[in-house]
Formats: structure tokens, sequence, C-alpha cells
């Protein structure tokens, strides 16, 4: 009875094994990879890595790690990717405030115009002519 008990596992296990994909292979090789400044970036990417790890990542951790320490550095945390739950956090965006309806002006008939009187009267004017001789 006992040697029986593995036959099953082993069974599923050499099936699951069966079953995974083949074997990865590197990247295809093309001359853009061969530039300089590449083949730098290939060094001092993973130096970059660990300093982020090291030093950038603690210190967001220390500046966000209460409402009152982001509060007090002025920290926004990012909005969420995707659809995760949002917490309770002001992401720096404006607030959205109702709608208010803004009624059309009410059209208003145009008064009538105020009949104008005119009056001419006559006024004596002195003009002074010069004459040079």
């Amino acid at each position: 009875m006992k040697t029986l008990r593995p036959l099953p596992v082993f069974l599923l296990l050499s099936i699951c094994l069966s079953l995974l994909p083949g074997r990865v292979l590197a990247d295809e090789y093309d001359d853009s990879q061969s530039h300089p400044l590449r083949v730098v970036a290939y060094v001092t990417h993973p130096v970059g890595v660990v300093l982020e790890w090291l030093t950038a990542r603690p210190f967001h951790f220390l500046v966000s790690g209460t409402k009152e320490l982001e509060y007090l550095f002025g920290h926004r945390p990012h909005p969420p990717l995707f659809a995760e739950a949002q917490p309770a956090y002001d992401f720096g965006v404006s607030k959205r405030a109702p709608m208010v309806v803004v009624e059309a002006p009410k059209r208003v008939a145009p008064k009538e115009p105020i009949a104008e009187t005119v009056t001419v009267k006559e006024v004596i004017v002195e003009k002074t002519v010069l004459k040079e001789v």
C-alpha cells in the first residue's frame, strides 16, 4: 500500500514538468548592442539598481511612513495603477466641484427709445477779420 502513494505524485509531477515551456534562449544580437555607451550601461545599470534599493527606497519609506511624515516632508503619493483601491489620500489633483447649472440669460425686449425734442436757437456771433496791407 505504501508503494502506491508515490505513484500518483510521480505521475502528476511528470505531467506538470512535461508541460513546461521550452528552454529560453538569449536575445538575438544586433549591431545596436555594440554601441560603446550601451556596453557602459550594461556595467553601470546593476550599480544604479543597487544604489536605488539601498538609498532611495529606504529614504522614501522614511518620508512616506505615516500621514504626519508625508505632511512634514511634503510627500504626495502617486495615484494607484490600474484598478487598485484608492486610499483616502489627496493625490494633488484638484477636487471635482459639483456641476453648477448655469441658466441662459432671459431675453428681455428692448425698451422703446424715448422721443427726443430738438430746439434750434439763434446765437449772435462776433467775428473779427484782420486784413494785412
